[in-house]
């Protein structure tokens, strides 16, 4: 919402790729809903981020997780994170929402900007991950 989740989701977009891992990245905001279903339907993984909006995930990434759990895309792993501007809420109702889905390996949720530790948890969760999708 005001570029925190974001700047943390090309950190770790940035860390797999130099992993050797081939990343499509979608902001909900403005993506088109066909070419994210096209690439979901193909993924080993995805990295779910979304600020917090009320308490709960910003509404675009509730109408995605609704898309996500009707097709469920063969995405073994995960990575979940956010940011928050006073309360949370974002990350935990978007890991209650992929249920048994997939395998989550990371949860993170910031207040603010990320913190350098906080920054090098992503990084730490992008890394595990690649090796994860590897393996698969």
């Amino acid at each position: 919402m005001w570029g925190s989740t974001e700047s943390m989701a090309h950190l770790v977009s940035k860390t797999l790729m130099s992993e050797g891992i081939n990343v499509v990245e979608y902001n909900l905001s403005y993506a088109d809903l066909g070419d994210l279903i096209k690439d979901l339907v193909d993924a080993r993984a995805v990295v779910l981020a979304a600020p917090t909006v009320l308490n709960g995930a910003h509404p675009l990434m509730v109408y995605f997780l609704y898309l996500f759990n009707a097709l469920r895309p063969p995405a073994k792993y995960c990575i979940i994170f956010g940011s928050s501007g006073w309360a949370g809420g974002a990350v935990r109702q978007i890991k209650d929402a992929v249920g048994s889905n997939v395998e989550v390996l990371d949860v993170l949720e910031v207040n603010g900007r990320a913190s350098d530790a906080e920054l090098a948890k992503i990084v730490e969760a992008g890394k595990v991950l690649a090796k994860k999708v590897r393996e698969a």
